[in-house]
This record gives C-alpha cells, sequence and structure tokens, in this order.
C-alpha cells in the first residue's frame, strides 16, 4: 500500500495537485473534498476520484494532505484537520495570510509531530539546482516576476503571490542576513498590492531588485544572477 493521501480545495490548483498526485505509482488518493460540493463532483469525476463530504472524513483516511485553499482560509483548515488527525502536510505558498496564522501553523504541527511543506515548487527548479550547484558568490542579482491579472490569488498581495517565489530563491542564494530593504508598491485592479518594486540590501554586499506584478500585459519571468568571480546566471 502507498503513501494515503488527500486533497482540500480542488480549486484552478487544487486540481492540479489532485491530479499529479493520482499520477504518482506509490501514492494511493483517498479522495478530494472542497466546500463547493459541485466544483469538487466534478473534478473527482474528471479524475475518476473520490469526493468527501468533510475534511474530518477525509482526515482520517489519510497520511498526508494537500492543502490548497485561499490563504485566508489556511489556518481555520489546518485547525480543522488537526481536530480529525494528525497528517502530514502539504501546504501552499504563502503559508497563512499573517505572521501570526503562520506561528500558529508552524507551532500546531510541531505539537502533532508531522512534517509540513510549504509550495515553494521554484526551490526544485532544475535550473536553479544547477546554480546552487555552482557555488555562486552573489553580487547583484534581478528579477522580474509579471503576469496579466487573474481571478486567481487576489486575496492577498502579490508579495506573496508571485514575488514570493524569487524572494525565496534570493534568500537562499545570498544566504546572508537582510540589512536594509525598501518596497513601493500600489493596488491596480484589487484591494491590495497588484505590482511591487523592492531593493534589498543584504550584509555580505549583495544587492537584489525584484519586481512582481499581477496586472501585466503579457507574462514574464527574469532571474539574473552577477556573481563576485564575474561569472553571470540566468533563470
Amino acid at each position: 500500500m502507498g503513501l494515503r493521501v488527500g486533497v482540500v480545495g480542488v480549486g484552478y490548483l487544487g486540481q492540479h495537485h489532485a491530479r499529479v498526485l493520482s499520477e504518482i505509482p506509490d501514492v494511493e488518493m483517498r479522495g478530494i473534498y472542497d466546500s463547493d460540493q459541485g466544483r469538487a463532483h466534478e473534478v473527482a469525476s474528471r479524475l475518476k476520484l473520490r469526493t468527501d463530504s468533510s475534511v474530518a472524513s477525509l482526515v482520517r483516511e489519510c497520511d498526508a494532505v494537500s492543502v490548497v485553499t485561499p490563504t485566508m482560509t489556511h489556518m481555520p483548515v489546518i485547525e480543522e484537520i488537526f481536530s480529525a488527525g494528525a497528517p502530514h502536510l502539504f501546504l501552499e505558498k504563502p503559508i497563512a495570510d499573517t505572521l501570526e496564522n503562520a506561528q500558529r501553523i508552524l507551532s500546531l504541527t510541531k505539537r502533532h509531530g508531522v512534517t509540513l511543506q510549504i509550495g515553494h515548487i521554484e526551490r526544485f527548479n532544475p535550473g536553479l539546482e544547477a546554480i546552487l550547484e555552482a557555488r555562486p558568490k552573489p553580487a547583484y542579482i534581478e528579477a522580474q516576476r509579471l503576469s496579466p491579472f487573474g481571478l486567481r490569488g487576489t486575496d492577498v498581495p502579490v508579495v506573496v503571490d508571485l514575488m514570493i517565489h524569487d524572494i525565496d530563491i534570493i534568500l537562499t542564494l545570498v544566504n546572508s542576513p537582510i540589512a536594509t530593504m525598501r518596497v513601493v508598491g500600489t493596488p491596480v485592479i484589487t484591494p491590495h498590492i497588484d505590482i511591487a518594486n523592492a531593493w534589498i540590501e543584504f550584509e555580505n554586499g549583495c544587492l537584489a531588485q525584484v519586481l512582481g506584478s499581477r496586472v501585466s500585459m503579457e507574462k514574464l519571468r527574469k532571474f539574473r544572477v552577477f556573481d563576485r568571480e564575474g561569472r553571470y546566471f540566468s533563470l
């Protein structure tokens, strides 16, 4: 028997979690749950999966659960999961809507002794893995992540929706405390920040400029690293 897994939330991203997990040989998909039962049945029918009537009934049959719900619901969903069992968790980024809720989620997972992984999938980008193997000593990093507007992820600012990927990569590459940071941004379509620009200076002297937008005319991904040995890396 493989790892018994369930998915809570099968919206735009959650449906892909369910599909990919159902295709992994050592994973036994126990079912999916969504507060929109119509959506749950539609995805289940398409992927030939079982739906559950509640989070609790799904959790009781799982070794691990993938949580792919709107960010503001992460805390209550995690609490509901742990009220029914103690599965390992994959939680889509960002971890929570506030720092306080993020700390509460970390505390709960530690208390229950389970593994928690946040969906920073860019860490597994083969291009990034190749850069890390080269052991660069970054002097300057430029990152741009721009997308046309869509309804997904608009419950949080673009910083924790899109820019968070590049911030995570930069922190991994630089591996130094932040000395100073200047950030500007503005709402354009949503009540939250839709476009933001950050200038980050690290204690080791590295500089990083990060631009994130979800109101661009076209999709653009650019990540460039200039290191202290005269090397240039691009993702």
